[in-house]
């Protein structure tokens, strides 16, 4: 019996142990895209100086 309580524990633990990891996976990469998105934000609107829905009105 204690060796099947021994099993059990060590499959649990290591189910554990991948669900963190794949948590730890998945928000790095959604940091990154998060970041990336930031980035590309800035560069885009850096030169005008204001978001595209006043740009319009200054062409006409």
């Amino acid at each position: 019996m204690p060796l099947t309580k021994a099993g059990s524990g060590a499959r649990d633990s290591l189910d554990q142990k991948l669900r963190l990891n794949a948590l730890v996976i998945f928000s790095c990469i959604e940091i990154i895209f998060c970041f990336h998105l930031l980035v590309d934000l800035f560069y885009r609107y850096h030169d005008y100086g204001k978001l595209p829905v006043y740009r319009d009105h200054e062409e006409f």
